[in-house]
């Protein structure tokens, strides 16, 4: 995937039917490990949202985290790309 978004295909999708299952099996396995590890737990008592956006508006519930948390990983993906494959 890294060599296809170096190759200048920076603006189409370089995921194949592969790639997308495995995708969607961590990003299930990181779903289910925030709620295994947070249900009953209040997350303003944790810090958030801090930084998190909170796009259902108070309270900052679980799916919030969740969203914030999954959002965070793929904004670090992305720039670690960035880094080896710089934008032209």
């Amino acid at each position: 995937m890294l060599k296809q978004l170096g190759d200048g295909c920076r603006d189409k999708p370089a995921r194949d039917d592969a790639t997308n299952s495995r995708i969607l099996k961590a990003e299930s396995k990181l779903d289910a490990a925030i709620v295994k590890a947070c249900t009953g737990i209040d997350p303003t008592n944790l810090g958030f949202p801090g930084g998190c956006p909170d796009g259902t508006g108070p309270p900052f519930s679980l799916d919030d985290l969740r969203a914030c948390i999954r959002t965070g990983y793929e904004q670090q993906a992305l720039e670690a790309v960035n880094l080896a494959f710089p934008p032209p």
